[in-house]
């Protein structure tokens, strides 16, 4: 077991652009409301899973709260979410290929 040289681990330096930005800023990928949103969805989900598991020891409460759960995941939340997503990830996928070619031509 070999290992890296030190060099691994020293972080890259920033290339000097001119930009709007100061250096060592980086604006997040995706909005905040996307990330609460993804959250609350998250969490829906999660209270679908345990609805379904439920369901073996209650079927008519938790049966009900599955299809209800289901129903809006399925067909307004999930949704919405994926075309937001859609949405913003052209902007952050290009970001984060600008920084990868910019790394890759500091360490060449």
């Amino acid at each position: 077991a070999s290992t890296p040289p030190q060099a691994a681990f020293q972080a890259v330096p920033e290339r000097s652009t001119p930009s709007s930005e100061p250096t060592g800023i980086v604006k997040p990928s995706f909005t905040k409301r996307f990330v609460y949103f993804g959250l609350f969805v998250g969490n829906i989900a999660l209270l679908d899973f345990f609805a379904e598991v439920f369901r073996f020891f209650n079927w008519r409460v938790f049966g009900r709260l599955t299809m209800f759960t289901n129903i809006v995941m399925g067909g307004l939340l999930f949704p919405i979410w994926l075309l937001c997503l859609a949405w913003q990830l052209p902007g952050a996928t290009v970001r984060f290929e600008t920084a990868e070619h910019g790394a890759r031509i500091l360490l060449e």
